[in-house]
C-alpha cells in the first residue's frame, strides 16, 4: 500500500503498539530527551517526526490499554 501512494518517496514508520509499554508510548511516538551518563541531554525525534510526510503504520493498536486511548 505504502509503495502505491503519494507517501512512498518519503519514510514508512512502523509501530507495534503492544510492544511498547504505555509509560514509553507517548515519547515514542512525539520527541523526548535522553540523558546520557554525563548528564548530557539528547533530544530524540520521535515516530511522528521521524516518518515527516511519510506514514505511520499502526500494529496491534486495537490492544492499546483504555488509559492510553485518550
Amino acid at each position: 500500500m505504502h509503495d502505491l501512494s503519494i507517501c512512498s518517496a518519503n519514510r514508512l514508520i512502523t509501530v507495534n503498539y503492544t510492544a511498547l509499554p504505555d509509560n514509553l508510548l507517548e515519547s515514542e511516538m512525539l520527541k523526548y530527551k535522553v540523558v546520557a551518563f554525563t548528564d548530557a541531554m539528547i533530544e530524540k525525534p520521535g515516530r511522528s517526526t521521524i516518518a515527516d510526510h511519510g506514514a505511520i503504520f499502526l500494529v496491534e493498536i486495537d490492544d492499546i490499554s483504555p488509559a492510553m486511548q485518550g
